[in-house]
């Protein structure tokens, strides 16, 4: 008996740990379609159902901005925080795949439906031989038509390539603006999108085998009909100009995806009815895939499990139906519109089932010599050694591409830095650089320089200057990063004000505090007598107490939004599973910044100490036009010290000289910051 209950006590002691993850799981999702209408009503009743069944886990849905998405999930993965549920524009899956950051799922996918009921573009899901996730929305292009100047033309909906080609030319009429074709012009990528319309709906390819196909007979046929199709289109034009023109009316067809259909409605009320969508009059429906969802490699073996769930809940029939409902997008699932449904929404039916026959109009059959072949064999090393010399050969093609830009960058940094060097050298006084050749050779510019009361001041100045500018600017910098990592309303517009000082030149700021702090009718002078801190005005930039305090406050003013976007960057990479861990444990505020937050940020930290350092160093505008480096040379900095030098008194060797020493000064400082960098990131 009483082993009986020993074993049912171990047994009870080692589910625990088991039952209390179960219960309290947070599954990390950030996605940039969290606040878009349609997409963001899916995700959230499908989280709301998952965490119905799944009861004591939750899923952590928020928002990134597309511009910023892809950049902080690269940082996350790198850092080894990634997300536990993954959304990824397709179109960066391999980049991804190739790091190894995401987990294989054959062994999950291969027991359900999805292989035999998904679109044909999963496999653009497959990485060596592996697949590594879900294809969420498969699309394929499709034909707009006008159909008032159809009928007009008495032209009916073309049904082959051929019928498309004389309905294009039969709507153009250029005395009237009407054109039968409105597409990409103008040289941009999206012309291979429609070259590619026409020759790989020709069932033809630009490859074959590995090699290019540009030649073949069938192949010149469909760009042939492909550049007649342009010789009826505007020139010049691009897609936003190409819908626009469809939009008002002054267009028969438009070759674009189902992401147009939404456009569309904003035609005018006599116009909308007659803009329709039909199939490409191709047997071959050219398209490409969206978005997917993946999981991170090396996860947790439960939360692989609970993610995989989400997942495959997400690509349930009931969910694939209200996907198409609430996003009027294509899912992956094929079939998924009923008849009812196609008849009641012609639109949805469109565009399922272009999705449901697209095939990728990116070439995907090249076997690259770097690919996972056996590099053994005899083909293989030859392809290898094809792709080295390729390589090698377009090395030199690209520095022969940017030589122009490394002789201008020469001419404009390398040159003046080798006369400024060449003229600390040189002793004498003179502005002409013709004449300093002909001025004696020396090291008494360095050591006059070096002996002088005037310089070991301005250091001074300059210490001063640098601590006072810089912790201010990173306090207040800190301060606005953690209040705009917090979700609040009007979140988007205040980052923005925060981030203005940042853009407006160093003249203006200088004028605005000039304003601002005037002895006479300043601001500041009145705020201060109003609250009685003050009897009597003060000039705070002709003050030698408080010239250089006034300087500094305007410098980091303009120097504190720096700080705010390196640290927000450095905030929003910190997983918030972190702080829900932290809050569960108890951990208090400053708790939570001192071995979360400040380990999370400590890295952009310094890269933004560093980098405003080596600003403020060389900061001369805010400094000479607030007070011109006095009174009394309160102010006088390095860099007005330099400036002093060589334009009031005409020592040009020793503005050199000091000039060369505060350039060797901040490399070192560089040097030496970069390493501690290093280590911080690497």
């Amino acid at each position: 008996m009483k082993r009986i209950l020993l074993a049912l006590t171990l047994l009870v002691w080692a589910l625990v740990p088991v039952f209390a993850f179960a219960q309290n799981v947070t599954l990390d999702f950030p996605s940039w379609q969290a606040e878009d209408p349609g997409f963001a009503e899916w995700w959230k009743a499908l989280i709301a159902d998952y965490e119905a069944k799944h009861p004591g886990v939750k899923v952590k849905l928020y928002s990134i901005p597309f511009v910023n998405y892809v950049n902080q999930l690269t940082v996350r993965f790198a850092g080894r925080n990634p997300p536990d549920i993954v959304h990824l524009p397709t179109r960066n899956f391999a980049s991804f795949a190739s790091q190894q950051w995401l987990e294989p799922i054959d062994d999950l996918i291969k027991t359900t439906d999805i292989p035999a009921k998904w679109s044909p573009l999963q496999s653009e899901m497959v990485w060596d031989g592996k697949t590594y996730g879900l294809l969420l929305l498969p699309y394929g292009n499709l034909l707009y038509y006008n159909e008032k100047i159809l009928q007009d033309a008495r032209v009916k909906v073309p049904t082959t390539p051929s019928e498309w080609l004389d309905a294009i030319a039969k709507t153009t009429n250029r005395d009237k603006g009407v054109f039968g074709l409105v597409t990409t012009t103008a040289e941009h990528p999206n012309m291979f999108i429609d070259a590619a319309t026409w020759v790989l709906g020709e069932k033809q390819d630009w490859l074959k085998g590995n090699r290019y196909n540009f030649t073949d007979p069938a192949v010149v046929v469909a760009m042939e009909q492909f550049r007649k199709s342009l010789s009826y289109a505007p020139p010049g034009t691009n897609s936003t100009v190409a819908r626009q023109l469809f939009i008002d009316g002054k267009a028969a067809f438009l070759r674009d995806g189902p992401w147009v259909w939404a456009t569309l409605q904003k035609a005018k009320p006599e116009i909308r009815p007659s803009l329709k969508m039909t199939q490409l009059p191709f047997s071959v429906i050219t398209g490409g895939a969206s978005n997917s969802l993946h999981m991170p490699l090396g996860i947790d073996p439960q939360k692989r499990k609970l993610v995989w769930e989400f997942i495959a809940l997400a690509a349930a029939p009931q969910w694939q139906e209200k996907y198409v409902q609430l996003t009027g997008s294509p899912a992956g699932r094929v079939g998924i519109i009923s008849a009812e449904q196609a008849k009641r929404d012609p639109h949805l039916a469109a565009i399922t089932q272009a999705a449901e026959k697209a095939e990728n109009l990116f070439p995907h059959d090249v076997i690259l010599a770097t690919d996972r072949g056996d590099p053994g064999q005899p083909a293989e090393r030859a392809e290898r050694r094809r792709a080295a010399a390729m390589i090698g050969r377009s090395r030199w093609v690209g520095y022969a591409l940017l030589s122009p830009a490394l002789l201008a960058v020469g001419f404009l940094i390398a040159y003046p830095l080798y006369l400024v060097v060449m003229t600390s050298f040189r002793l004498g006084k003179t502005l002409d650089v013709l004449r300093l050749s002909a001025l004696p050779a020396g090291l008494g510019n360095y050591a006059t320089v070096l002996a002088s009361e005037a310089t070991w001041h301005s250091v001074g100045v300059t210490l001063v200057y640098l601590v006072g500018t810089i912790a201010p600017a990173f306090a207040m910098g800190l301060s606005c990063a953690l209040l705009l990592n917090r979700v609040f309303p009007g979140r988007r517009w205040l980052r923005s004000v925060i981030l203005l000082p940042w853009a407006v030149p160093g003249v203006i700021v200088s004028i605005v505090f000039l304003w601002l702090l005037d002895g006479s009718f300043g601001v500041v002078n009145a705020m201060l007598r109003q609250v009685g801190w003050l009897s009597t005005d003060l000039a705070w930039f002709a003050n030698d107490d408080t010239a250089l305090g006034a300087v500094i406050v305007a410098t980091a003013w303009k120097a504190y939004p720096f700080f705010t976007l390196t640290l927000l960057a450095g905030l929003q990479a910190i997983p918030t599973t972190l702080y829900e861990a932290a809050r569960v444990d108890g951990a208090s505020a400053w708790q939570r910044f001192r071995f979360i937050t400040w380990p999370g940020i400590r890295a952009p930290a310094a890269l933004g100490a560093i980098l405003n350092t080596l600003w403020a160093l060389r900061e001369f505008d805010i400094i000479y036009v607030t007070t011109g480096g006095g009174p009394d040379r309160a102010t006088e900095t390095l860099a007005v010290r330099i400036y002093q030098e060589a334009f009031a008194f005409f020592r040009m060797g020793t503005a050199s000289a000091l000039g060369v020493l505060t350039m060797v000064l901040a490399a070192l400082l560089a040097l030496v910051s970069m390493r501690t960098l290093r280590r911080e990131y690497f």
